[in-house]
């Protein structure tokens, strides 16, 4: 990478940490459409994990004493089983498949209408983090841990740690089933250390700006950014293919 793409990296890590610790979530998904302009599609799902992991670790420092536990054992343990699977779908998707499943997925998570469907399932956490996890391998984004803790009437600060806690284990597992199906990191060590101290950076920012910005109107306007960075994406897709 060149030193204005490093550059550019710390900017959007800074801003995906911010975002991710103002709204409680959506970092990920800010970090992963901007990394998108800059890096291929074969390395953007791979990176985004470790990537986000400073600002997770920065949540986890701020926000640890609010982590609900009852959620994320048995979302880690869910996260193990779908590690793998994950990782070997993801080893046999083109560029352009990438970039066409991740603009939809984006757009997808923006967009359409939330539907309440309650399933009774044994152990629905364990099963969350399987789902959630192999999602999040083929196309960087999850969302249906977030979806769950935002619909449960938790308190701001508890979804924020127990989403961190939660996502920086999977983060963990993701990047182990990466690196079993061949993918290498060592040509993005670099960027990789500037992206952790940008989105740690960021998170500390958010924190402190957590009671000067409404919540209504910064979730309207990262919807919006967001849906031009997806269609962008979309767009994209269709020169691969």
């Amino acid at each position: 990478m060149t030193e204005v793409e490093l550059v550019a990296l710390a900017c959007f890590s800074f801003i995906a940490g911010v975002v991710g610790t103002l709204a409680g979530m959506g970092g990920g998904m800010v970090l992963l459409v901007t990394t998108a302009l800059i890096l291929p599609m074969s390395a953007v799902l791979p990176l985004n994990g470790v990537f986000l992991m400073g600002a997770q670790l920065s949540r986890l420092y701020h926000f640890h004493r609010n982590i609900n536990w009852d959620v994320t054992r048995p979302f880690v343990l869910g996260a193990l089983i779908g590690a793998v699977p994950g990782a070997l779908t993801y080893s046999r998707m083109s560029d352009f498949v990438i970039s066409l499943l991740l603009s939809l997925t984006i757009l997808g998570i923006l967009w359409l209408p939330s539907v309440n469907v309650k399933v009774s399932v044994p152990y629905p956490y364990v099963l969350t983090g399987a789902a959630h996890t192999w999602l999040s391998s083929i196309t960087g984004l999850g969302g249906l841990l977030q979806g769950i803790m935002l619909r449960g009437g938790r308190p701001r600060n508890t979804i924020i740690a127990t989403i961190a806690a939660s996502l920086l284990s999977m983060s963990v597992l993701k990047t182990l089933g990466y690196l079993w199906v061949g993918f290498n990191y060592r040509p993005y060590i670099l960027a990789i250390v500037v992206s952790i101290i940008g989105g740690f950076l960021g998170t500390w920012a958010g924190k402190c700006c957590l009671g000067l910005v409404s919540e209504e109107r910064f979730r309207f306007l990262m919807r919006w950014m967001l849906t031009l960075f997806a269609l962008r994406l979309f767009w994209t897709s269709w020169a691969l293919g």
